[in-house]
């Protein structure tokens, strides 16, 4: 179905024109209908009976609508056919073949030949579109033909040509960008006049998609990527269920299956977060990863370039970071700088005037001028170019002398072609022993700040008279909550300016200070939040992109703190606490590896960026001016299709099965074909290391980069899981990875299956051990002990245990299969977990099948009451909860019973439908900031979040609630569905519920759909929340049934004994009650990836 353009001579702007292509009875036929569109719809005619169509454009891959003769084009997969004046009468058909039918560009991807997928219209003048029409064709491989379409022609079509190759896959996303026909752009490596070029875009399926330009005789230029990682067919994470070696202490990674063919399959590092796009980098810097760098400094420009400075525990190094992305040293310059010690603080002045401090001196220096000179024992400084003057830079130190520790602040200046000091003031005696200073701009005022030994911060007012007054100490909590770092944020609102002092303590937390210039001096600093970041010395450095946002580095991780600026005078309200992401538009695969300094410059060309040391190399990137995190990808590409992943608790590798695609090529005798071509599929298995790299399509594994070892199947059989064992032969454990595999036959019931156990060294390198014939194919399968394996074989349940012996002669462990202990499920199994001395089965049609395993049998122990075709399932055993996923898009929350029920069934405690079915569970840590302590003392997260995955690439996070929150959420949310500002698409005739406040009789009721509840929070939360509760009266449903708590008085005294009783107030307070349970909403919907 597609709008037609009307004809030219036509002057009525209300005239539409509508064509249908409808197939029925095996034919297919054109449908036109007009009508005046400031009329009634009634009005619409059809023109004429219809028109069949020609057999080979029976069912048409694409309607193209053309601007001319309200002429249009049928596009199929071997021609294309355009229709003109229907009109006036039968359209006039006009056939072209698609001579110039380009190959596939990856052959054997498919059975089938690429087929046309979507057009786009580029921007032209009128006068350009007077002359012509423009219209690029995309095939589902990334091949674009570019089409002339002139009406003078008899047939119309001009030309037709390839315009380029985009090198994704394309479905139906795909479209023309309108840059304007004036457009101009400094993105970098792009155009500058984009106005000659189309800009066309393309969202790709199983691989990326992006944005390319394409010009008149030029090859098309990729600039942009945008990533996919669908489909998620597997997930895995670094924290398994039972590692037998734990895990690093940083956040837990996940790794999943996706893509498709050799060009695009990969495995996919899901992160979320703030990306940070790389600009430029230098690597093999040897001296970095031999000596270790302490600091660097980002000064200005000079010479093409710009100096960077940097410090080592035993020397000084500056160097000018030019076009030609090398860093070049400058030792021995005019600079007259300390190159033989370390370096505590840098600056620069706008008129090139370095400052310098180190251990025993400040020294300024500047071309063509002599150094100046201070000595003395400096503990702490603080290098700030001065924000009124500055050509002028501030320095303030803590020297210790024979009288005790002292603050000295001054500054540098030049005057006459020499370097003077002016002292600010006199020195201040310190009491307790420095460890970091800092001089602040907060408000119009100076202050400067002293984190101490004995954890407190001690705050100097700078007054008129240049003299450093004490103003307020504050002690920090903990142990170790010594201050090494701080950053000011600035929130600034419309109503009011807020300033907050960022701590990064020795201990590992993030203490988060209000700076109330506003109140007396008893009270300049007062507490507002402490957030846990890990276990080792914090850094905290000030985003000069954006003065509300910190960047915080701690345990080699990079984060991103920010709060809500429009919101944060209200209490109670969360950090924006998230990673961020280091990526290069060029490598995807790019592994941000552990972060040891970092910087940011201040001005000149580079101004922004942020500099990150990393052992031999220095990245250069620039963050994201959007503080919303979202997922940035991370790709391993894999020469194949990767179905299954697996992350190994022993090795710190991934276990990937992945197929390939093998083509025989027919043969011919004589210029006949004997043989046609042949398409295989070879599947095998390999192990990737997570943090190297890309396996390069183009080389052959015998050329490996870093599959440490490749196995392959046989003939016709496929892979269809993985799974780690620790098998104990009494004396210790051994590591095993199980694969489970079917072979196919004719018949399904001639199929067979295997079971392939593998040794793997810590370098990665396979061995297959040995291979159990299963009879029939194994769909799943699982550990049970250190003995024994439980697995689905065809429609059977089968446990088999391993009898280990020790040889005589060697002394080495011996060991064999038992027979299997079988039980019938009556279909095929396809998820397996083990819970001693239970094991849980999802079945593709009798849904959950629990089975307690006794010394010769498998006795059945639960089932669900309900037959649901199953997909997954997670088991939470402390709650004796097991959440089940089905193919119908739902998941259901299985509870098992203290006292077993006569039927043996287990009762379903609550059910939610989602847009799309569950593949996989996993249950995940949260980050240590979200177990923090909010102010009233309670935990900002409860429980462990529950992650899953959508063959569409959407990614949920569920979690448990008490009975309490739920009843506050429910209520919430039954309102918000009545709310046209939060639910703006749900028209009168969908169900809504009757009952604000339901029961929990009804499953369905027991699910808090938490994607409107944050819809709430991102439309004015308390306003709206406050409109929903004081509308009066609601509207019956169609039913006419009226709703409970109908008026607002009601409503609103349900509302508050709800947010009583979940713990949220303890007051009555109107406003107050509004504002803690938005925070304490914005607690709840934390995102824990």
């Amino acid at each position: 179905m597609e709008f037609l353009y009307p004809p030219e001579s036509d002057q009525n702007q209300n005239h539409v024109i509508l064509l249908l292509v409808v197939a029925k009875s095996k034919r297919s036929k054109l449908f036109c209908y007009e009508w005046d569109c400031s009329t009634s719809l009634t009005t619409a005619a059809l023109k004429g009976p219809g028109q069949g169509l020609h057999a080979e454009d029976q069912l048409p891959l694409l309607l193209v609508p053309l601007r001319k003769s309200t002429a249009f084009m049928l596009v199929t997969e071997k021609r294309l056919t355009i229709y003109r004046d229907i009109l006036t009468g039968p359209a006039h058909a006009h056939v072209h073949f698609l001579s110039l039918q380009e190959p596939p560009e990856e052959p054997g991807i498919s059975k089938n030949l690429p087929i046309w997928t979507q057009w786009a219209r580029p921007m032209r003048n009128k006068a350009h579109s007077k002359l012509e029409d423009n219209i690029y064709l995309c095939r589902e491989d990334g091949v674009v033909s570019f089409l002339e379409i002139k009406d003078q022609m008899g047939s119309m079509l001009d030309t037709t040509h390839k315009a380029g190759f985009l090198g994704v896959n394309i479905n139906t996303s795909f479209a023309a960008i309108d840059v304007g026909f004036k457009a101009k752009t400094d993105i970098e490596h792009e155009p500058k006049d984009v106005s000659s070029v189309d800009m066309l875009i393309g969202g790709g399926d199983m691989s990326d998609g992006g944005r390319w330009s394409f010009g008149a005789r030029e090859v098309a230029q990729r600039f942009d990527i945008i990533p996919n990682w669908t489909p998620l067919m597997d997930l895995t994470a670094t924290d398994g269920p039972n590692p037998i070696r734990r895990s690093d202490q940083g956040q837990t990674r996940f790794f999943a299956s996706t893509g498709r063919g050799s060009r695009h399959g990969r495995i996919t590092e899901i992160r979320y977060g703030i990306e940070a796009v790389r600009k430029s980098h230098l690597s093999e810097l040897q001296e970095l990863a031999q000596i270790g760098i302490t600091q660097l400094w980002v000064l200005n420009e000079a010479d093409g370039g710009i100096l960077v400075l940097l410090s080592y525990p035993t020397h000084t190094s500056l160097c000018i970071w030019g076009a030609d992305e090398a860093l070049d040293p400058m030792d021995g310059t005019d600079y007259e700088i300390a190159y033989d010690t370390m370096t505590i603080a840098a600056g620069m002045s706008a008129e090139d005037l370095i400052v310098q401090v180190t251990g025993n001196c400040v020294r300024a220096s500047k071309s063509g001028m002599e150094a100046f000179n201070l000595e003395a024992t400096i503990l702490a400084a603080c290098v700030r170019r001065n924000e009124n003057e500055r050509s002028q830079v501030n320095v303030l130190v803590a020297v210790r002398s024979q009288d005790g520790v002292h603050l000295r602040l001054g500054y540098f200046g030049t005057a006459d072609q020499e370097i003077l000091y002016h002292p600010i003031g006199g020195p201040v005696k310190l009491t307790s022993e420095p460890v970091y200073v800092s001089l602040e701009l907060i408000g119009d005022d100076y202050f400067v700040i002293v984190g101490t030994l004995e954890s407190t911060l001690q705050v100097f007012r700078v007054s008129p008279r240049a003299d450093m007054i004490p103003a307020f100490e504050y002690n920090l909590d903990g142990e170790f909550a010594v201050c090494d770092s701080l950053a000011v944020l600035t929130m600034q609102s419309p109503s009011d300016i807020e300033h907050l002092l960022v701590c990064g303590l020795r201990n590992g937390a993030t203490e988060v200070l209000r700076f109330n210039l506003k109140s007396p001096e008893d009270d300049l600093l007062s507490f507002c939040e402490r957030l846990q970041i890990g276990s080792t010395t914090v850094t905290v450095a000030a985003d000069n992109t954006r003065i509300s946002r910190a960047i915080i580095l701690c345990e080699q991780r990079l984060l991103c703190l920010e709060y809500p600026v429009d919101d944060f005078a209200k209490a109670q309200i969360p950090a924006s606490l998230n990673n961020i992401w280091l990526t290069d538009t060029s490598l995807s695969e790019l592994q941000q590896g552990k972060i040891t300094t970092i910087t940011q410059a201040l001005s000149g060309f580079a101004q922004g960026l942020l500099f990150c040391v990393e052992r031999s190399q220095i990245h250069m990137a620039r963050i994201s001016e959007s503080s919303e995190p979202r997922m940035v990808p991370r790709h391993i590409h894999i020469n194949g299709t990767p179905i299954r992943v697996l992350y190994s608790q022993l090795l710190k590798k991934l276990v990937v099965l992945f197929y390939q695609i093998g083509i025989t090529h027919a043969t011919q005798r004589n210029g006949i074909r004997v043989t046609p071509n042949l398409r295989s599929l070879k599947y095998k298995v390999m192990i990737v290391d997570p943090d190297v790299g890309s396996i390069n399509p183009d080389l052959d594994q015998s050329n490996e980069i870093n599959a440490k070892s490749v196995f392959e199947g046989k003939p016709g059989e496929r892979f269809l899981g993985v799974s780690e064992w620790f098998p104990s032969d009494g004396k210790g454990l051994h590591h095993m990875l199980v694969v489970h595999t079917m072979v196919e036959r004719p018949t399904p019931s001639e199929s067979q299956g295997r079971i392939l156990f593998f040794s793997a060294t810590e370098s990665g390198i396979l061995s297959l051990k040995r291979e159990y014939d299963a009879g029939s194919p194994v769909y799943a399968l699982a550990s049970y002990g250190h003995s024994s394996l439980v697995y689905s074989c065809g429609n059977n349940l089968c446990l088999f245990r391993v009898e280990f012996w020790e040889e005589e002669s060697s002394g080495q462990a011996s060991g064999r299969i038992l027979q299997p202990i079988k039980c019938s499920l009556g279909t095929r199994g396809l998820h397996i977990s083990t819970h001693e001395p239970l094991v849980y089965v999802t079945t593709d049609q009798n849904g959950l099948m629990v089975f307690r395993v006794e010394e010769t049998k498998l006795v059945p122990h639960l089932n669900d009451a309900n037959a649901r075709d199953g997909f997954h399932h997670l088991t939470i055993p402390e709650l004796s909860l097991t959440i089940t996923s089905q193919k119908t898009c739902t998941i259901a929350g299985l509870w098992e019973p203290p006292k077993r029920r006569v039927d043996g069934s287990a009762s379903t405690v609550f059910e939610a439908a989602l847009p799309g079915s569950i593949t996989r569970f996993r249950r995940i840590r949260r980050p240590p900031w979200q177990k923090s302590l909010r102010l009233d003392g309670s935990s900002a997260a409860t429980s462990d979040p529950i992650l899953g995955t959508s063959t569409n690439g959407a990614i949920y996070q569920f979690d448990i609630l008490d009975e309490s929150s739920r009843s506050l959420l429910r209520f919430i949310q039954n309102m918000a569905l009545l709310d046209r500002v939060i639910c703006p698409f749900r028209n009168d005739f969908a169900p809504r519920p009757r009952h604000l406040d339901p029961c929990v009789a009804r499953e369905k009721n027991l699910h808090v759909d938490g994607d409107i509840i944050r819809r709430l929070l991102d439309r004015d939360a308390e306003l709206t929340l406050q409109s929903m509760l004081e509308r009066a009266p609601l509207p019956a449903n169609r039913r006419g049934e009226e709703f409970d708590f109908d008026s607002a008085v009601s409503r609103q005294k349900r509302f508050a004994e709800l947010a009583r009783a979940a713990g949220v107030v303890d007051w009555e307070s109107g406003e107050e009650l509004m504002t803690a349970v938005i925070s304490w909403i914005r607690f709840r919907l934390q995102i824990a990836l």
